[in-house]
């Protein structure tokens, strides 16, 4: 096996690419063939062959790959900022205009951030006691969490442009009619 044949992470896109050449390809058997016409595309400006899904959702074309003698080199590319993401879809951008959308979407990702709070903690279900917490679990909910704060920061930003005296709520107890806390 060459060195050739290797596979990497692109930040940009959040997608495999695949680097084999051509000759490899052509004497590969049929059902190896299909694995990637299957889960991959060839794309020609890059010249290698990149996954249909997101990189964390293939992992049987990682094993694959792997069992075919392929490196796993490490991640290329740069990693867009969400708002680099957003700046791109038009209808978003609309979207992001409508203070009660913008409103929901805060409240909804201040929820994901809590989500991934908790578990940092190890409390995974309510009522339970928290339970350990393994390093890759970890890594995957701190990471999850980054990308929360960062989509958090952005339509907070939102919401200040269409209200400029708008400021985030601040967490407070709710309260029954009788005076009860919940």
């Amino acid at each position: 096996m060459s060195v050739e044949n290797y596979f990497q992470l692109n930040l940009e896109t959040g997608k495999l690419n695949i680097h084999t050449p051509k000759e490899y390809y052509q004497s590969l058997r049929a059902p190896m063939k299909q694995l990637f016409s299957r889960y991959c595309y060839r794309d020609r400006t890059l010249r290698c062959w990149v996954s249909k899904e997101m990189a964390d959702k293939c992992y049987f074309l990682k094993q694959n790959l792997l069992r075919l003698g392929f490196l796993e080199q490490g991640p290329v590319g740069r990693k867009p900022t969400y708002e680099e993401k957003v700046s791109k879809d038009q209808n978003h951008l609309v979207k992001c205009k409508d203070p009660v959308y913008v409103e929901g979407k805060i409240k909804t990702i201040q929820k994901h951030i809590l989500a991934c709070e908790r578990r940092l903690n190890g409390k995974f279900f309510f009522g339970f006691p928290p339970e350990p917490v393994t390093q890759e679990q970890r890594t995957l909910y701190q990471s999850k969490l980054e990308e929360e704060k960062e989509k958090l920061d952005y339509y907070q930003k939102c919401m200040k442009a269409i209200h400029p005296d708008w400021k985030p709520r601040e967490k407070t107890l709710r309260v029954r009619s009788k005076g009860k806390k919940l």
